[in-house]
């Protein structure tokens, strides 16, 4: 058996990898400044151009892709999207789930989101503190107020610290459905 050191790769698989890393890399960088410049058409003309040039994308190049979609209201998409990821074999990691869950408490789809974070947590990703607000304040817009108290109560046994993000989900969704409330 030849030593780690001595192996040699084949042409065709040196000519793989310099593919892949001349583009991945680089693209994961392109994908990453088209986000935040929030340009999510471009972001996902260049996500489609990385498949078509038969690259596979990491767990980083879906998220941008997800976050686009969403970004653009375009939730059934960036659902797909994740189903296609794990097909192919690419994690999920928690930043995927935390987008697709915003996306759906933005949508006022706070049951799906909850199933989403239900996979999440099956699936051995930790919900943090971004994960549990987004579902407060989805839980608090489409008036489940008790659903919010209970999050913010989970968070609580996480040992996640609640932020003014969490309070003004929390005031804000009892002001507007004029109920009183008192948070232990």
């Amino acid at each position: 058996m030849q030593s780690y050191t001595s192996m040699r790769a084949s042409p065709s698989f040196v000519i793989f990898l310099n593919k892949c890393f001349a583009f991945i890399l680089p693209g994961n960088k392109l994908l990453e400044v088209l986000a935040s410049g929030r340009l999510y058409n471009e972001t996902l003309e260049v996500f489609s151009e990385m498949l078509a040039l038969g690259l596979r994308p990491d767990t980083f190049t879906y998220n941008k892709a997800i976050q686009s979609s969403v970004k653009l209201g375009n939730i059934k998409e960036a659902i797909d999207m994740l189903s296609i990821m794990e097909k192919n074999q690419t994690r999920p990691d928690s930043f995927t789930y935390n987008v697709i869950i915003s996306g759906l408490c933005k949508n006022k789809q706070t049951k799906d989101a909850m199933n989403y974070f239900t996979e999440m947590v099956s699936k051995c990703l930790v919900p943090d503190g971004v994960t549990y607000n987004t579902l407060i304040d989805g839980h608090c817009e489409s008036g489940s107020t008790k659903g919010a108290l209970n999050l913010a109560r989970e968070m609580e046994e996480h040992k996640l610290k609640r932020c003014r993000f969490t309070y003004h989900a929390l005031i804000k969704g009892f002001v507007k459905f004029k109920k009183c409330f008192s948070i232990a």
